[in-house]
């Protein structure tokens, strides 16, 4: 508080000025101050020397015409030369206002050590600082140091640009098994901390000329350039490798898996987002299938999870439609004949595909929870 009071104090003078609107330029600030410093002496001096001097009226004249336009020049060069001096800070005020509106980085000179000099050097150093700061958050995952989502997409399509039409580009989607489970025992700081290890790992998995990113909470992103099946299937194996090994998390000894998912280009897709898109279905399907595999991608894969995607939208409605019933199944004692019992079966008859076997709509409720409304 006090330390506020003393700059406050130094200020007045400033904040005085500040009030005039015609002098909300700090360089009319300095130039009226400049010019009242010296005129005012001088005109009173001026004065004294009409009135109280003994000298012939012209020589009076003569004297003061001389003094004024001795002062006008003087004055000009004066206001030209602080106007000069005063255009570091413009200019620095300038670069401020250019990067804060713009994101324009400034081109201040560095060279110069007095306090002006210093002040333009330390604003173009800490703009540039902070603009680098700025792109590593816009396009680096804050968690793992990972390209993000965005990243990786310019990263792709920068890559698909210069790419033959028959170069292959493989794209691989990798997801945590079971990740979920991780953060549900252990917490989610344990969770982040899996996902920070797994990072590391495949980092060092993979070889320079392949890139590594984060595309959502529990996948990872990976793209290289081959020239044969091979090369895939190794770099696959090898992401599969770095992941199923025990973390230690907490004095908790975690293993885990992954899945994977696989597209070529040109063979699968030509852009980003349907690559993309299709190595995530790819990977899906690897997860269902028991996890810590990888799966390619095909069109009729595309087909199945397209039907599934259905499936999954429509089962939630099935229930309100009463599509949904059940069927009784007699048990018989095989010995006597009796009927023991009967076993209930649940069927559903889809209005487009017509009966949907409980081999297909009986895992889909498990995963999304509808298992339970079902059963009730």
């Amino acid at each position: 508080m006090k330390q506020f009071f003393w700059f406050h104090d130094r200020l007045w003078l400033y904040a005085f000025l500040a009030r005039f609107r015609w002098l909300r330029s700090y360089t009319r600030k300095i130039l009226l101050i400049a010019f009242l410093g010296t005129h005012v002496p001088l005109l009173s001096l001026l004065f004294c020397f009409i009135f109280f001097t003994i000298l012939p009226f012209h020589n009076k004249v003569q004297v003061m015409v001389i003094a004024l336009v001795a002062t006008l020049i003087g004055t000009g060069i004066t206001l030209f030369a602080l106007h000069s001096l005063l255009t570091p800070l413009s200019m620095t005020s300038l670069a401020l206002r250019q990067y804060q509106r713009h994101q324009q980085l400034p081109d201040l000179p560095t060279a110069f050590r007095d306090e002006v000099g210093t002040l333009m050097a330390d604003t173009s150093e800490t703009l540039h600082k902070l603009d680098e700061v700025i792109r590593y958050m816009e396009n680096y995952d804050d968690l793992t140091g990972l390209p993000n989502s965005s990243l990786f997409r310019e990263l792709l399509r920068l890559v698909l640009l210069h790419a033959s039409p028959s170069q292959l580009v493989a794209v691989l989607a990798l997801r945590l098994d079971n990740l979920q489970d991780v953060t549900g025992t252990l917490g989610y700081h344990n969770g982040e901390q899996l996902l920070r290890t797994v990072a590391q790992h495949l980092s060092r998995g993979i070889h320079d000329d392949a890139v590594l990113g984060r595309g959502s909470s529990d996948e990872f992103w990976i793209l290289k350039s081959v020239t044969t099946i091979e090369e895939v299937i190794t770099l696959a194996t090898t992401l599969l490798d770095s992941v199923s090994r025990p973390f230690l998390l907490d004095s908790n000894t975690i293993r885990t898996s992954a899945s994977v998912g696989i597209a070529l280009h040109p063979i699968d897709a030509v852009h980003v987002d349907v690559l993309l898109g299709n190595a995530g279905s790819a990977m899906a399907v690897a997860q269902r299938q028991a996890g810590n595999s990888y799966q390619w991608y095909s069109s009729e894969l595309g087909a199945q999870l397209q039907e599934r995607l259905r499936l999954e939208a429509d089962l939630h409605h099935a229930l309100e439609r009463q599509e949904l019933y059940l069927l009784y199944q007699p048990q018989v004692a095989t010995n006597t004949g009796n009927l023991v019992g009967v076993e209930a079966l649940i069927r559903w008859h889809h209005p487009t595909f017509g009966m949907v076997s409980p081999a297909q709509f009986i895992p889909i409720a498990e995963t999304t929870g509808l298992i339970i409304a079902i059963g009730e």
